[in-house]
C-alpha cells in the first residue's frame, strides 16, 4: 500500500510518492529547496531538502510533477507532520501523473453480523454470520488488497437480541486482523446499525480500525475517490452534496438504500437517475447495500451495482464478495463466492 501523510513517523524513513505543489529555494546555506508536496489522498504538507543531500540539492525539481522519494526522512511537530530530504534520500520522477494509478479494493455488505437464521419463519435455517465475515477478511489479507469497502448493516443488532458482546469481540478481531496486515476498513450505517451498531463503530473508528465514509473523499491508491450516504429512512435528496476528487481520479459511491431499477420493491427510496442528475460529482460507479440480492445496472457512465451479502440471508442468494480493480479510470469487478 502507499504511504500517505499520516505513515510520517518522527525520526523514521520512509517511501512515498507525492506530488511538488510549489518549490523556492533554501532559506540559509544549509537548506537547498523548501517545497510545499501532495501525497496521492491530496493532503498537502513541507518538504525540505538540505544541502547535505547529494541527490536532492542538485535535482530539478518541477512543480506539478510527481516523485517517489525513497528513504525520506520523517519529522513530527505540534503544528503537523513534515518530510526531510537527507544523506539517504533517493528520487525517482514519476512525470505529472504517478504511474501506478491502481487501486485493489474488497467490497462486502450486508454482513448482519448476530443474525441466527435466513428465510422466513418455516422456511428457515441456521446462519454463522461470523464465518461469512471471517472468510471475507481472509480473502482481502490473501489478496493484499488496498482496502475493503462495507456498505452497511455490519451488524444484524435487531430489536430482540441487539448486538451480544461475542459478536461485538467477532467484529473487532476481524478489523484487528485487517489493521495488522495494513488494509483500511471503510463503512457506512445501514438500517441496522441503530443506536448500539453506531457505538459500537464509533468505538472502532476511534480505535483506528475503521473509517466511516462521508461527503468528503477518501482517495485509494490515486486511482479512486471513495464516497459515503448512510441509510436514510425517509430518503433525503440532500444527502448528495460531496466534495470534489483530486483530478484523474475515479469515484466510488456506497449506499444502504432500495433504488431503482435494481430492486424490485414497488416503491423505491430513489431511482439512479435521480441520483446522477442530484450528486453534485460525477460518479462513476455506485456500490450498494440492502437489497440481499446481486443486481448490476449501467446508466449513462455509471454502474450500479449490489454484492448481495456474506451469508445466505435469502434462499437464491449465494454468499460472496466482489474484488474492485481501479486502474487509469477504469472501473472491473470479479465476484469471489464465500
Amino acid at each position: 500500500m502507499e504511504n500517505t501523510y499520516a505513515d510520517i513517523r518522527k525520526k523514521q524513513h520512509l517511501d512515498i510518492t507525492v506530488k511538488v505543489v510549489t518549490c523556492r529555494p533554501g532559506s540559509g546555506s544549509r537548506r537547498a529547496f523548501e517545497m510545499t508536496v501532495e501525497d496521492v489522498d491530496g493532503t498537502s504538507f513541507s518538504f525540505t531538502v538540505w544541502a547535505k543531500s547529494p541527490n536532492g540539492r542538485d535535482y530539478p525539481w518541477q512543480e506539478g510533477h510527481w516523485y517517489r522519494l525513497h528513504s525520506a526522512y520523517g519529522e513530527v511537530w505540534p503544528a503537523g507532520r513534515e518530510l526531510h530530504g537527507t544523506g539517504k534520500l533517493e528520487i525517482e520522477h514519476k512525470g505529472v501523473r504517478p504511474t501506478d494509478r491502481r487501486a485493489k479494493v474488497l467490497y462486502l455488505t450486508d454482513t448482519h453480523l448476530g443474525k441466527q437464521t435466513g428465510g422466513h419463519k418455516n422456511n428457515s435455517w441456521k446462519l454463522d454470520t461470523v464465518a461469512g465475515f471471517n472468510a471475507a477478511i481472509d480473502l482481502a489479507i490473501e489478496h493484499r488488497v488496498d482496502a475493503v469497502v462495507h456498505t452497511g448493516d455490519v451488524f444484524h443488532n435487531d430489536t430482540t437480541n441487539g448486538i451480544p458482546d461475542s459478536i461485538e469481540e467477532a467484529c473487532h478481531d476481524g478489523l484487528t486482523e485487517l489493521a495488522n496486515a495494513e488494509i483500511p476498513f471503510y463503512f457506512i450505517y445501514g438500517n441496522h446499525a441503530r443506536k448500539k451498531g453506531k457505538v459500537c463503530l464509533e468505538q472502532f473508528c476511534d480505535a483506528g480500525l475503521a473509517t466511516h465514509l462521508r461527503s468528503r473523499p477518501i482517495v485509494i491508491g490515486d486511482a479512486v475517490a471513495l464516497y459515503g450516504v448512510d441509510y436514510q429512512k425517509s430518503w433525503d435528496h440532500g444527502q448528495l452534496g460531496f466534495e470534489r476528487p483530486p483530478s484523474g481520479v475515479a469515484t466510488l459511491l456506497c449506499m444502504h438504500q432500495s433504488v431503482a431499477p435494481l430492486t424490485g420493491n414497488s416503491q423505491p427510496d430513489c431511482h439512479l437517475q435521480e441520483i446522477l442528475e442530484e450528486s453534485t460529482i460525477a460518479i462513476d460507479a455506485l456500490a450498494l447495500g440492502h437489497l440481499h440480492t446481486k443486481a448490476e445496472k449501467t446508466l449513462t457512465d455509471c454502474t450500479a451495482f449490489c454484492g448481495g451479502a456474506t451469508e445466505r440471508l435469502t434462499e437464491e442468494l449465494e454468499p460472496s464478495v466482489e474484488m474492485i480493480t481501479v486502474e487509469k479510470g477504469a472501473v472491473q469487478r470479479k465476484t469471489h463466492p464465500l
